[in-house]
């Protein structure tokens, strides 16, 4: 993407409403007062398309990424005060944008002039630190902008808020708490860029033509034109209470993304080998560590377990809570110890095929039981687990020859399985009523009753805009982590990259310096209900 400093006639569109109340554009949106006279248009507007083709409708998708925006903001010169990182405030733009069909980009546009370019003056109405990035209550008179708890919800409201001007349809509550509404008359009011102002918004004849001016800057710094197709965005999921992981990095160090808490690390620990899994308690108040040469670091609520016993199983491959107490640890050989008080349940004779390198782990929902894979994709059902079929003998009960998951559209890729994409690992549905495989590659391939929701390939994509080049390197997959429902998941890799599909919220990723991620797992048994927001810590 090039980058471009705006040009002095749309920089100068940015900044004609820095000199009014710093919030509100001379009318708070929230305010009925109508002015006349005409919109006044910047070049390259008057004339362009209206109705379900118009490209300045508050509603559809973006023609900026997250990256495009920050390229945008950064090409300007401007340095802005906030509340979190620029990079995350685009983020959130994008998810909070797409969640409500919103135009993130535009709404971006109109922030840098609500807001003097992110600076907040401080004879305005609205400051920084009120997470308010639209002038939301600062009207003709008024002496103060509303507040907002944090910058995701001050987002959301000026996405709902632009939602309800441009149509009337009352909106999805499932999404979020309501935080804002407009007033009655102006539902609907407002389906185009093209007739902000006036009243709608704010009373300026010039508040659409501001705006609007500084978004074709936007463009025009990002290397892109107006009549270029948005971007392809995914619907991007909420992020409820309970939806996050832990990640554990070859050295010890543990990333908590989401709604988790960090408990401790292993970093600072004399250790015999990498960190190869993590494994939360079931409340989700604690972790264990665990090494590939035996080694149990024991976090939060979590038992201490002996190291003679646990290193009998190395050199170890994973660990999987029992769902109740305990876990067990799963060494390459085929070597299964039960650890903290979870049953003893061992693989039956000749149930491991001859040379099996065995990869995951993962338990039944009444943790009596449990299903191991191998490098080929070979499962092998223990205890209650049902037999749901494998990579060598396909799903049981899907007619051979069935397009599978990670083989779509991929002609030319690695069988999953085999030597050139083996497995890294198994995650079961939350129902206990079927199970995923990931392969390094990424590819994802359901077995049982569980959803079919794409592959890591699939993910990335969504948020790569067309024409535009994918991740440069491979991303190498080493967990899989359902979300609580069954209807998600996040595909984990080693460069700490974190891809949801389905009902799996964006967690962000993880910058780990450079060194390996090698297990992942979800918080357990956590309350299903929509808290709307969130971030991540640690």
């Amino acid at each position: 993407m090039t980058r471009k400093r705006l040009s002095p006639t749309c920089a100068l569109a940015g900044l004609l409403l820095i000199a009014m109340a710093g919030g509100a554009a001379a009318s708070g949106p929230l305010v009925s007062g109508v002015s006349g006279g005409a919109v006044t248009e910047p070049a390259g507007i008057v004339g362009a398309e209206t109705g379900a083709a118009d490209p300045f409708s508050l509603l559809g998708g973006s023609r900026l990424d997250a990256a495009g925006l920050v390229a945008a903001y950064e090409s300007s010169g401007h340095t802005p005060r906030l509340t979190v990182p620029l990079e995350e405030l685009a983020a959130i733009f994008i998810e909070e944008g797409t969640a409500y069909g919103v135009r993130a980009d535009l709404a971006w546009a109109q922030s840098l002039v609500e807001t003097g370019w992110l600076r907040y003056p401080d004879y305005g109405q609205v400051h920084w630190t009120d997470n308010n990035f639209a002038g939301i209550g600062a009207y003709d008179g008024g002496v103060h902008g509303f507040h907002y708890p944090d910058a995701r919800t001050g987002v959301r409201a000026q996405m709902q808020l632009l939602r309800q001007y441009a149509d009337a349809t009352p909106i999805d509550d499932s999404l979020g708490e309501i935080v804002v509404h407009a007033p009655r008359s102006k539902l609907g009011s407002a389906p185009s860029w093209r007739v902000m102002g006036n009243g709608n918004w704010a009373t300026s004849t010039r508040y659409a033509g501001t705006v609007l001016g500084v978004y074709l800057g936007m463009l025009d710094a990002a290397g892109v034109s107006v009549e270029d197709p948005v971007v392809a965005m995914a619907p991007v999921a909420q992020l409820r209470e309970g939806d996050g992981l832990w990640l554990a990095g070859a050295d010890g160090q543990v990333y908590d993304v989401g709604d988790t808490r960090f408990w401790g690390s292993a970093a600072d620990r004399r250790r015999s080998g990498p960190v190869v899994a993590v494994v939360p308690t079931r409340k989700g108040d604690g972790y264990s560590l665990i090494t590939r040469d035996g080694d149990v670091f024991s976090y939060g609520d979590a038992l201490r377990v002996s190291r003679r016993r646990a290193r009998s199983a190395a050199p170890i491959v994973a660990g999987a809570s029992s769902r109740g107490k305990g876990f067990w640890l799963v060494g390459s050989g085929g070597q299964v110890v039960a650890m903290a008080g979870a049953p003893a349940i061992e693989p039956a004779p000749g149930l491991l095929a001859p040379g099996a390198r065995l990869v995951g782990i993962t338990p039944t929902r009444s943790g009596r039981g449990y299903w191991l894979v191998d490098s080929a994709g070979r499962v092998v059902p223990v205890g209650d687990a049902l037999d749901y079929g494998d990579l060598a003998r396909g799903p049981l009960g899907v007619e051979p020859g069935t397009e599978q998951v990670g083989r779509k559209g991929a002609t030319d890729a690695p069988v999953p399985g085999s030597p050139q994409d083996p497995v890294a690992a198994v995650a079961a549905t939350p129902a206990g009523d079927g199970f995923w495989i990931v392969t390094a590659g990424g590819a994802v391939i359901p077995f049982g009753a569980a959803a079919d929701l794409g592959s890591l390939k699939d993910a990335l994509d969504a948020l790569t805009p067309p024409g535009a080049q994918g991740p440069p390197t491979p991303r190498l997959a080493v967990s899989l982590a359902p979300t609580y429902t069954g209807g998600g998941y996040w595909i984990v890799c080693s460069d700490g990259t974190v891809a949801g599909l389905g009902d799996a919220a964006n967690l962000g990723d993880v910058t780990s310096d450079g060194v390996a991620i090698l297990a992942a797992a979800p918080r357990r048994h956590a309350a299903a209900t929509d808290r709307g927001s969130g971030g991540r810590s640690g």
